[in-house]
């Protein structure tokens, strides 16, 4: 969406809880959004319409057994790097190894 980005859609849904939470705060002239936020969403509303139905999270898949410990780092930082330059993740990787340094 035009103007927010991943880590500003991830502190939203933190904020209003979910999607409808979002929208609800960006016709609330009373919410905390900059007015460049609620005219992002407002604008946006043709895509948050069909949004969820197209990046669905399927909810009833059945997962084996598994640790749910995030892992100190990357198991193969070489491959990571390849990864990283071919599709052009730097942002959200850059992000992502910090936290798993914790």
């Amino acid at each position: 969406m035009k103007g927010i980005g991943e880590k500003t859609a991830a502190q939203l849904i933190t904020e209003y809880g979910d999607l409808a939470g979002v929208r609800a705060a960006a016709e609330d002239p009373a919410s905390r959004l900059t007015p460049a936020k609620r005219r992002g969403i407002v604008e946006a509303a043709a895509y948050l319409d069909v949004a969820p139905t197209v990046v669905r999270v399927a909810t009833d898949v059945p997962l084996p057994e598994f640790d749910p410990a995030l892992p100190a780092g990357p198991r193969d930082p070489a491959a990571l790097d390849a990864l990283v330059k071919r599709w052009g993740l730097t942002g959200a990787v850059g992000r992502l190894l910090p936290v798993l340094e914790r």
